[in-house]
C-alpha cells in the first residue's frame, strides 16, 4: 500500500505542468481530507515510537554547535540550519510523517566518532 501511495504521490508530482507549477505560492493551505486520510494510514503501517534511528543517527556524536551558520569568502550567510527548526515539531497534516522522520534525522549534525 505504501509503495502504491509513493508511486502515485510521484506520477503526479511528477507531472505538474508549467501552468500548474505557477500557480504554486508558500501560502500554507490546509491538507485536504485524502492527504489527511493517507497519513493516517502511514502512522498505522509504521512505528512512531521507535526512536531507535534517533539513537543511531546521534550515536558517537562528540558535540555539536548550537546553531550551524555557514558564511561564504565575503561573509554571507550561505547556510543555516536554523532555518529548519520548524522540523524540531510534529509533521503538520500536510506532510507524509515517513519523510518527515527522514528530514528530522537529516537535520542532526555535528562532529560524530
Amino acid at each position: 500500500m505504501i509503495t502504491a501511495a509513493l508511486t502515485f504521490t510521484m506520477t503526479v508530482c511528477g507531472s505538474l505542468t508549467a501552468a500548474a507549477a505557477s500557480e504554486l505560492t508558500a501560502e500554507s493551505k490546509p491538507a485536504t481530507q485524502y492527504t489527511i486520510d493517507a497519513n493516517q494510514e502511514v502512522y498505522a503501517l509504521l512505528d512512531f515510537e521507535d526512536t531507535a534511528e534517533f539513537e543511531n543517527a546521534t550515536k558517537g556524536q562528540i558535540a555539536s554547535p548550537d546553531t550551524l551558520d555557514i558564511y561564504d569568502e565575503n561573509g554571507k550567510l550561505v547556510w543555516s540550519q536554523t532555518a529548519y527548526a520548524f522540523l524540531d515539531q510534529d509533521a503538520p497534516d500536510t506532510a507524509n510523517p515517513s519523510l518527515w522522520r527522514d528530514t528530522q534525522l537529516n537535520h542532526i549534525y555535528g562532529l560524530l566518532k
